[in-house]
């Protein structure tokens, strides 16, 4: 998860969300439908990202959905059994 919000960052860091939003826009329903899902909430900051969404706004949503993502997908140890 980590890696994925480097490469989203790295791409807004280089103006190139636009295009990577474009692309996905472009490609056959079923699979946008299958990067959407399999890429929820990178594609989802980025479509929020490429909005015309005031700036403040924008980064707020994006902070919240790495923040969320982020914190769900690290591993959590198992509880022990008791016997």
């Amino acid at each position: 998860m980590t890696g994925l919000w480097i490469v989203f960052f790295v791409l807004m860091h280089n103006g190139q969300l636009d295009d990577l939003a474009a692309w996905i826009r472009g490609l056959p329903i079923v699979v946008e439908i299958l990067v959407w899902l399999v890429f929820f909430p990178q594609v989802l900051a980025t479509a929020v990202w490429t909005s015309g969404w005031s700036e403040g706004l924008r980064v707020t949503l994006v902070v919240l959905f790495v923040t969320g993502w982020t914190l769900v997908s690290l591993p959590r140890p198992k509880p022990s059994r008791r016997r």
